[in-house]
């Protein structure tokens, strides 16, 4: 996605709602783990499909917060995070620091759940089927097509490994292409020219555009 620039970074509130979330998170992800360690692929992906229609379903009521706040257990325990983390950063992982690695990985988790926060932020009838599953050994794909109100269908088509004894998404294709190959384009683009800095900058500048309704 292209990147849109905020006047300003993180408003205090925001940092202090999420910080004051977290070990309420901490909860959720170690109860959302527990319950994940089984699951198929299918059910995997049936239940994020849930979660967010729980999300759009709440919608303004639940706010940015609120949605936030339901996704993020969900989202940190049946995605491949750290991985994801990792390879979004490409050869400039390895001259991370170690708490560069932590600040960066960190900040990759918190804008991917602020993303669907932001996106899944409403409900018009719209429902998720499970169209394919292909299990080969430790990978699997599941085709999830989104149906809107008006008929149309998107299929997101998510790839998943078998990993700590569940079944974790490494990726996801919409419309053909991955969205981890164009993180990894736009991230390592950032620090070839920018450097780390530049782009936990334009980390914070995306979370600030996505959770500008809490400081309306």
């Amino acid at each position: 996605m292209p990147w849109k620039p905020a006047a300003r970074l993180l408003p205090l509130a925001v940092l202090l709602a999420v910080l004051a979330a977290l070990p309420i998170q901490a909860a959720w992800a170690a109860q959302t783990a527990a319950q994940a360690k089984g699951l198929s692929p299918a059910e995997t992906i049936e239940r994020l499909d849930r979660t967010l229609l729980s999300a759009m379903r709440g919608g303004e009521k639940l706010g940015f917060e609120g949605r936030y706040k339901l996704l993020f257990p969900v989202i940190d325990t049946i995605f491949a995070d750290r991985f994801m983390a990792r390879f979004s950063a490409g050869r400039f992982w390895r001259d991370f620091s170690d708490k560069q690695k932590r600040q960066y990985s960190e900040a990759y988790l918190d804008w991917s759940v602020s993303a669907y926060a932001e996106r899944f932020d409403s409900y018009n009838g719209q429902r998720f089927d499970i169209t394919k599953v292909d299990t080969q050994g430790d990978q699997a794909t599941v085709v999830s097509t989104l149906t809107r109100s008006d008929g149309k269908t998107v299929d997101f088509t998510y790839k998943l490994r078998a990993q700590e004894g569940r079944w974790l998404i490494v990726d996801i294709i919409v419309r053909d292409v991955s969205q981890l190959a164009m993180t990894r384009s736009q991230f390592t683009s950032i620090l070839g020219r920018e450097g780390f800095d530049a782009l936990m900058t334009k980390l914070a500048q995306k979370m600030q555009v996505y959770s500008e309704e809490l400081s309306s």
